[in-house]
């Protein structure tokens, strides 16, 4: 009888082995998944209730991974899945967070509730955030990044390379150089950066006159300096021609198709819980 108990015993800690195992193996997936389709997780999370969603990035495998879903979520549901979050998260997501896509978010909360809402991020990315949230909505100003590595005209194809393997952001086309002002230099493509010997100065590989917009350039003049240049970014100058930021296409595509569903929402009447199963797109 005890021989047939410890029997039964061993079998039973195998079967909890492989369920265990199981388990984590789901969970790897989970992970790998959230983080390689962010885009396929925001659609389905936008059917989902906000405490669903919270729930979810809350369990992200890392905070930047929960941001690259936050990100591409309808802006008046990723709004109310933050105030279900704990602060330390917010503040790990947001910080992980495209500020233009931060400002969306955040910018189409009421004053009150926006608020409290950059209370809870650190100095630096709070005033970033306020930053764009005071340029015109339709403007170059709050459509850009303000996260920008511009380089110096001396720093050499190596020395650029080594610091680009850095970036976050991988959508360049080009990189940007600025003089010892703070002012707009030149660009040089990535191409260029590609096939130049690696000693090779930055400034050598400028080809022509800058192409920029001003800060308070409406998305009209950003959208055709894009098309007539076909370039995926376009740097942001101030009334000195000092670079602030950068628009990427990509964000301004986003943004585009975010506007219009909330403009189709508004029109038709859409309620606060109807909006939190609306798909984006």
């Amino acid at each position: 009888m005890a021989e047939m108990t410890d029997t039964i015993h061993r079998v039973a800690g195998k079967v909890l082995t492989l369920q265990d195992l199981e388990l984590e193996t789901l969970r790897a997936l989970n992970s790998e998944y959230l983080r390689h389709h962010p885009e396929e997780v925001a659609a389905f999370l936008n059917e989902r209730s906000p405490e669903d969603t919270a729930l979810l990035l809350a369990r992200a495998p890392t905070p930047s991974a929960a941001a690259q879903i936050l990100e591409r979520l309808n802006p008046r549901v990723a709004a109310e899945v933050l105030s279900l979050l704990d602060d330390v998260l917010v503040r790990a997501m947001l910080a992980a967070t495209n500020p233009v896509r931060a400002a969306q978010i955040i910018g189409g909360l009421d004053p009150l509730e926006r608020d409290a809402q950059l209370t809870r991020l650190d100095e630096r990315a709070a005033e970033q955030i306020r930053e764009l949230l005071a340029y015109p909505a339709d403007s170059a100003g709050a459509l850009m990044d303000p996260r920008i590595s511009a380089f110096g005209p001396d720093t050499t194809v190596e020395e650029a390379l080594r610091k680009m393997r850095t970036f976050k952001e991988k959508e360049l086309g080009s990189i940007y150089l600025m003089d010892r002002e703070g002012r707009l230099a030149g660009a040089v493509p990535l191409g260029e950066i590609a096939t130049a010997e690696p000693e090779t100065p930055l400034r050598d590989l400028i080809r022509g006159e800058p192409v920029s917009v001003f800060v308070n350039a409406s998305r009209e003049e950003v959208v055709k300096a894009l098309d007539e240049r076909r370039v995926a970014t376009l740097p942001v100058v101030d009334s000195e021609s000092k670079l602030v930021g950068v628009i990427r296409y990509r964000t301004l595509v986003a943004a585009a198709e975010a506007e219009a569903t909330i403009g189709i929402q508004t029109m038709v009447g859409v309620g606060k819980e109807e909006r939190a199963l609306s798909r984006v797109g």
